[in-house]
């Protein structure tokens, strides 16, 4: 007797399963994935934009950190942009953290229009001049460096680079790295 009670308990979950299955897909479907997606999909290399503005949010999430900046075009008003970064992964790597951008930073930034022609773009470049920071991909490969002008004789300018690594970074060698 109680190998059928097993069996009819079996009979049940299984039931039970088949029928909440497609429930649960149904309801699941209505969602938003959010997915990683491909750069050049959404992001036009031909299509560069370049922008002045002030930080109003910075997102470091997975998995394309963020920046929420108020651009201003002219004198009808602000615009408000969505700037995306390389992956977190490798943002947190270069030395990037949620407190590197904060609201009010005054900053340039160059990179890849949208495709679907709303206020997004892929940072390609951006410069707080502030301070000096420079956030560089080119290609697939970010980097942050402080870039910082001295005046030399005769007025001409000459620039001088440190990589920003973050407190207690080692280089590959295992030699420390001095910011």
């Amino acid at each position: 007797m109680p190998a059928s009670g097993h069996s009819a308990q079996f009979i049940g979950i299984s039931c039970a399963v088949g029928i909440l299955s497609p429930i649960l897909v149904l309801a699941l479907a209505g969602f938003p994935a959010q997915g990683h997606h491909s750069v050049i999909g959404m992001y036009n290399p031909d299509m560069q934009v370049t922008l002045t503005g002030v930080v109003a949010e910075f997102h470091f999430v997975r998995p394309h950190p963020y920046l929420v900046l108020d651009a201003d075009p002219d004198e009808n008003g602000t615009w408000r942009w969505r700037l995306e970064f390389d992956n977190h992964r490798e943002l947190a790597q270069i030395g990037v953290t949620e407190d590197t951008f904060s609201p009010g930073d005054e900053v340039i930034v160059a990179g890849d229009y949208a495709r679907n022609g709303t206020e997004r773009m892929y940072v390609r470049e951006l410069r707080r001049p502030e301070d000096g920071l420079l956030y560089e991909c080119p290609g697939f490969r970010p980097s942050l460096k402080v870039v910082r002008q001295s005046f030399e004789s005769g007025g001409s300018i000459r620039f001088w680079t440190r990589f920003f690594a973050g407190p207690g970074a080692t280089h590959k060698n295992g030699s420390r790295i001095y910011i």
